[in-house]
């Protein structure tokens, strides 16, 4: 029956022979490939075959583009035909769409090499499917303005987390992209990749909380990814250099926290206004709560007579003056230490009202002091990579680690203080000279650096 099929359905021959072709181009030997023309052979397993074989010659054609083109950086010209030349946005949703979904194997990998393990054949193969979504991330990173086109509202929340998932994934592809690089010898290219990341982050900050700390997130990525770059390239001056004036020109003027606190506020007004229901709630809790102080009794009989619409203009009054209270603190020439302390002073104080409508707006101030202390914990991250790339440059020039550190480096926020320095075995270390009040802990950078 099977030579019978053979024989008659030239279509199913013709797959046969190239598949017998293929299966020999692909290293197999005569006798292995020679099931596909034997009579017992199950004709039913035959696009199981032809899929697994064309896997095989994608992904081998991916290694091949990926050793020819992994390295190549593309430059960004302000009269490149794009569908928008004023959005990067619409470039950034095509990567999304062209980037191919990894498999569990190839994630585990990912996440090993982002750990300092080596790049392997696994993760050249998925770099090398990745080029195209690598090449447009670029294109779009390098554009002045990016406006995801999501209308910011209560409930926006999913919509937002979608695209924070969608974008860090394009950073993870670009930081194993980078080690990657980085490993073959490709130094440059891998901190261009790194720049991308980091500019990446300028177009992901944007009006709310939670993008504002993604972008955080996404710095931090990029600036561990161009310390371990840092580690393997021998100190060349001139990319060293180069390097210095373009974390300068990325960094940039992006929205500060100040401007995103204010955004939350007023979306969390809005999100009164359109639902009702949240300061019938709040009422209610408020009514059923034990109170012993006389004056708090009074106080909050006062507050349940008020409408709904004095209500939220008592929050927006109450709120806004706790914001700005807050922002000038957050503005001050304070030491850190006791800036931290004046914050929490602010919100504590705001905390002791029984009655402050403030509390609908579903805001926790407390939580603003660790935005605060997350703010300060990315300009020490940023500072000490900036004075290492100084350290490294005196190394190029001179052959060797200078023994204390140069003059007019970025300080330790933490102390207002130049870091402390320490020479190792490998490198060097700097190290932050106060602890992080909300961590408790003291912020180490180890760096490593070719003799």
């Amino acid at each position: 029956m099977s030579r019978f099929l053979l024989r008659k359905n030239s279509t199913l021959f013709c797959f046969l022979y190239i598949a017998l072709c293929v299966a020999i181009a692909l290293g197999g030997t005569k006798k292995e490939a020679s099931k596909y023309t034997d009579p017992k052979y199950d004709l039913s397993s035959l696009w199981e075959d032809f899929d697994r074989i064309l896997t095989t010659l994608e992904d081998r054609s991916a290694e091949e583009q990926y050793k020819k083109r992994g390295a190549d950086i593309t430059p960004w010209m302000k009269d490149t035909a794009l569908p928008s030349p004023d959005n990067a946005a619409l470039l950034y949703y095509q990567a999304f769409l062209l980037q191919p979904e990894p498999n569990e194997a190839t994630i585990i990998r990912m996440s090993e090499v982002l750990r300092g393990s080596e790049p392997d054949k696994t993760i050249r193969i998925y770099l090398g499917h990745c080029l195209e979504t690598i090449h447009l991330t670029e294109l779009a990173s390098q554009m002045p303005q990016c406006a995801w086109g999501i209308r910011y509202q209560p409930g926006s929340g999913f919509k937002e987390y979608v695209l924070g998932s969608k974008v860090r994934s394009l950073a993870l592809i670009l930081a194993t992209d980078a080690r990657t690089l980085a490993a073959d010898g490709h130094h440059r290219a891998a901190l261009e990749r790194c720049l991308t990341i980091c500019r990446l982050a300028r177009h992901v900050r944007n009006d709310t909380i939670f993008l504002h700390i993604l972008s955080n997130t996404l710095d931090n990525m990029a600036q561990s990814t161009i310390q371990h770059v840092l580690g393997i390239m021998p100190p060349d001056a001139d990319t060293l250099t180069w390097l210095q004036g373009q974390l300068t020109a990325v960094q940039g003027a992006h929205r500060s926290l100040e401007s995103v606190l204010e955004v939350e506020f007023r979306l969390a007004l809005q999100n009164i206004h359109d639902n009702p229901k949240t300061i019938i709630r709040w009422k209610k809790e408020l009514t059923e709560k034990t109170v012993e102080d006389e004056s708090a009794k009074k106080e909050i009989k006062e507050v349940l007579s008020l409408t709904d619409e004095e209500l939220i203009a008592r929050a927006r009054e109450s709120y806004s003056k706790f914001l700005n209270s807050f922002l000038r603190a957050m503005g001050s020439d304070m030491p850190y230490e006791k800036k931290y302390a004046e914050l929490q002073s602010l919100i504590n104080k705001l905390k002791k009202s029984t009655s402050d409508p403030t509390t609908m707006l579903g805001i926790a101030p407390r939580i603003m002091v660790r935005y605060y202390e997350l703010q300060v914990r990315h300009k020490a991250n940023f500072n000490a990579l900036r004075a290492a790339i100084e350290i490294f440059l005196t190394a190029a020039k001179t052959g060797q680690l200078t023994e204390k550190l140069p003059e007019n480096l970025p300080k330790d926020p933490y102390s207002g203080q130049d870091f402390d320095y320490e020479i190792t075995q490998e490198g060097f270390v700097l190290r932050c000279r106060e602890k992080s009040i909300g961590d408790n802990k003291i912020w180490e950078y180890e760096f490593i650096i070719v003799q």
